[in-house]
């Protein structure tokens, strides 16, 4: 992305993106009103009126600097270059650098790495459980576990990784 366009000397470009990003995110919606929904933005919100670069303003906390308390030229210029040019690729790259973080720490090994046929138990203590099955293709990897519990029946459940600890 390339900030290197003028900017009011006042102004901090990624400080002002990362406030817009905040106030789209605030606004994601589901939306049931077909078949099964979608997600999506309220497209009124966050800049909820036709003065969009008004909207995007206020939310940057920028007061008018024009006669009669209006916007400047320069100010609604601002707000609608931020808008239309480098929201989206601000929300694409932070989407990507916060994915690579994730990523990278999903695959650095811990000291808690179960195999199936280990015998666990959950963090907070409990009965002794054998690992029946690693499930590492959910959006959230988890174990599935087996135990006898009382009167010798034979109890299933999923647990997250973190919530066990080898026994």
């Amino acid at each position: 992305m390339d900030i290197k366009k003028e900017v009011p000397m006042e102004r901090n470009l990624k400080e002002d993106l990362a406030k817009l990003a905040d106030a789209f995110f605030e606004n994601i919606i589901y939306d049931d009103s077909c078949e099964f929904g979608s997600v999506g933005t309220d497209c009124k919100r966050p800049f909820g009126n036709s003065y969009v670069e008004g909207d995007i303003l206020e939310i940057l906390c920028w007061a008018a600097d024009g006669d009669d308390e209006d916007f400047t030229d320069s100010q609604l210029d601002y707000a609608n270059d931020l808008y239309c040019k480098k929201l989206v690729p601000y929300l694409k790259e932070e989407w990507e650098r916060l994915h690579a973080k994730t990523t990278i720490a999903a695959t650095v090994p811990d000291s808690n790495e179960f195999k199936v046929g280990d015998v666990v138990q959950l963090r907070s203590g409990g009965i002794a459980m054998t690992v029946e099955n690693i499930v590492t293709n959910a959006i959230r990897p988890f174990l599935t576990c087996v135990w006898i519990g009382d009167g010798g029946k034979l109890h299933t459940g999923n647990f997250f990784k973190g919530a066990l600890k080898k026994y």
